[in-house]
C-alpha cells in the first residue's frame, strides 16, 4: 500500500467524521464528503458522471420529493428499483430526508410485495416501473422515478437538516418470504474490520471496480458504498449481458464485484475477459473451488477472492488470494474480532462486536456447517436444515413446499437441487397430483411466476398422479 493512497485513506475518514458530526450518520452524508473527489465518476454502461453531479443530482432530488406529503416521507419509504442512477440518488436522498429507507428486490412476485405490504400499511413507495406495481392490492402511495424527476424546480438548497436514516434491507434469510434486516453499527468499533476488509483486499491499490451484484442485495449495497468512500470510478449494470464485457474492456476496470454464479457466465460470453481484471472479489454464495481453479490456471496476473458471512451479520470471514492458491475450497478466516462457537455438530455460532441489535450479548446461528482446520482456515460443508443457498439466497424448502401443496391439483411436492454442467445451482420439482385432478402444466407455470421471484422458478418439472 503507498503512502500516497495511506494519507488519502486517512483523509476520508477524517472527513467522512466530520460530516457525520454535522449531518448524521446517513448515505448522503458519504456521498457529501466524496463529492469534491477529482476525476471520479460513475458509468452504467450508457452515461457517465462525476461524484460532483451525483451530489448535485441527489440535492435536486432532495428539493423534487418535496411534492410528496411530508408526514409520508420523513418516516418510512420503500424502495424498490433496479441498478440506476436513480436508484444511487433517491437512496442517498431519501436517507437524508427518512427515518427508514426499506429497499426490496425488484424481482419479487405481486404474492411476495403484498404480503410484505401488510407489515407497512399506507406506507410511501417509490420506483422505477409503477406499471410493475399495478396490480397491487395496496393504499400505500406510489411514486415512479419518473414522476418526481418532472417537477421543476428553481432553486436548490445544498442545507440539509441532520438526519439519522436507517437503512432496511428486505432479505429472504432462511425464507422464501423476505424479512426485515437492519444493521445497527457500532461505530466506535466498526474500523477496525473495516480497516481489515480494505487491507486484505488489497482495495487501495486499485481505482476502479465494476459491480454486477443488485443494489437491493446486501452484498451489493455494501460493495456500492465501500466503492464509493473510495472514491473507485464505479461502474455497474442492471442486468448482466455481453455489452457488459465491451463496458469493462473499454474502460480497463480493475475490481470485479460478482456472484459466484457469474464467473461461468463470463467465460461462456468471453473466455478472455476475466482475465482483464487484476481483482475479482466473490460473495454471497459457495465459490465453487472448480471456478477457483480455473480462475487460477487461466488468468495467473488476477488476484481472487471470497467473503463469507450472513445477511445478519455481513461479512464474517475472508478467503484471500493466496488462501484460495493452497486450497481452493476454504471461505478464509476469520475478521479479527469475530466470536465464534462451533457447534459439536460443526454448526457456526457469531457474535460480531460492532453490530447492535436486540440479540447483541447473544450467538446468532449462521445456519450454515463449518469445520475449521488447524491453521484457522474455514470450510463451508452445507446448511443445518433443509435449505439452500441460489444466487445469494437462501431457499427454505419446508415452506417453499408447503406453499406449492397449497396449489389446487398438488397433492405432494418435493423440490430438489442440482449443479448443471457449469457448476449452477437449479431448482427442480417433483409433484404428486391429487387424485382424479386435472392438471395443467401451463397454468401452474403461470401460478408460479405470480407467485414467486425469478430465482425460485423450478429448471425442470415432474409430476405423476397419486
Amino acid at each position: 500500500m503507498r503512502l500516497r493512497q495511506k494519507i488519502d485513506f486517512a483523509i476520508q475518514v477524517f472527513k467522512s467524521i466530520l460530516y457525520t458530526l454535522q449531518s448524521g450518520i446517513n448515505l448522503f452524508t458519504l456521498l457529501k464528503s466524496i463529492r469534491k473527489a477529482k476525476d471520479s465518476y460513475l458509468n452504467d454502461g450508457n452515461r457517465t458522471i462525476t461524484y460532483a453531479a451525483l451530489y448535485d443530482e441527489t440535492c435536486l432530488t432532495i428539493e423534487k420529493l418535496k411534492i410528496v406529503p411530508k408526514n409520508k416521507l420523513s418516516s418510512r419509504v420503500i424502495l424498490i428499483a433496479d441498478n440506476s442512477f436513480n436508484f444511487i440518488s433517491y437512496l442517498f436522498a431519501l436517507s437524508a430526508l427518512s427515518k427508514e429507507v426499506i429497499i426490496m428486490s425488484s424481482q419479487l412476485s405481486d404474492l411476495q410485495l403484498e404480503k410484505i405490504l401488510e407489515n407497512y400499511p399506507q406506507v410511501l413507495m417509490l420506483t422505477d416501473n409503477k406499471d410493475r406495481l399495478a396490480n397491487l392490492r395496496t393504499k400505500s402511495l406510489i411514486y415512479s422515478f419518473a414522476e418526481i424527476n418532472a417537477c421543476v424546480i428553481n432553486k436548490v438548497s445544498h442545507k440539509i437538516r441532520r438526519n439519522n436514516g436507517k437503512i432496511t434491507i428486505l432479505s429472504t434469510g432462511s425464507s422464501n418470504i423476505p424479512k426485515p434486516i437492519e444493521r445497527k453499527l457500532n461505530i466506535s468499533k466498526i474500523w477496525s474490520p473495516f480497516t481489515e476488509l480494505i487491507s486484505k483486499l488489497g482495495l487501495l491499490n486499485y481505482s476502479s471496480t465494476f459491480i454486477t451484484v443488485p443494489f437491493y442485495h446486501g452484498y451489493g449495497l455494501a460493495s456500492l458504498i465501500l466503492a464509493l468512500f473510495l472514491k473507485h470510478n464505479l461502474h455497474f449494470t442492471t442486468k448482466f449481458s455481453a455489452k457488459c464485457i465491451t463496458q469493462f474492456t473499454n474502460n480497463r476496470i480493475e475490481c470485479l464485484v460478482l456472484l459466484p454464479s457469474m464467473i461461468p457466465k463470463f467465460i461462456e460470453i468471453d473466455q478472455n475477459a476475466l482475465g482483464l481484471f487484476r481483482c475479482i472479489i466473490s460473495g454471497a454464495d459457495k465459490l465453487e473451488a472448480t471456478w477457483v481453479s480455473c480462475i487460477l490456471n487461466q488468468y495467473p496476473e488476477t488476484n481472487i477472492y471470497n467473503l463469507y458471512g450472513t445477511t445478519e451479520l455481513g461479512i464474517c470471514s475472508i478467503a484471500t488470494h493466496t488462501d484460495l492458491t493452497n486450497n481452493n475450497n476454504t471461505i478464509g478466516r476469520f475478521l479479527k474480532g469475530i466470536e465464534y462457537h462451533l457447534q459439536a455438530d460443526q454448526q457456526l455460532k457469531i457474535r460480531c462486536p460492532w453490530i447492535h441489535d436486540q440479540c447483541k450479548n447473544q450467538y446468532v446461528s449462521t445456519g450454515d456447517r463449518i469445520h475449521q482446520d488447524k491453521n484457522g482456515l474455514l470450510y463451508y460443508l452445507g446448511r443445518t436444515n433443509s435449505s439452500f443457498n441460489i444466487g445469494g439466497e437462501i431457499i427454505h424448502f419446508s415452506e417453499l413446499e408447503e406453499k406449492i401443496n397449497s396449489y389446487k391439483s398438488v397433492a405432494k411436492t418435493r423440490i430438489l437441487v442440482s449443479k448443471n454442467e457449469m457448476m449452477i445451482s437449479e431448482l427442480n420439482l417433483e409433484l404428486t397430483l391429487k387424485k382424479d385432478s386435472a392438471f395443467n402444466e401451463a397454468e401452474f407455470r403461470k401460478w408460479l411466476n405470480r407467485t414467486f421471484p425469478k430465482y425460485l422458478q423450478p429448471k425442470s418439472l415432474h409430476y405423476n398422479d397419486n
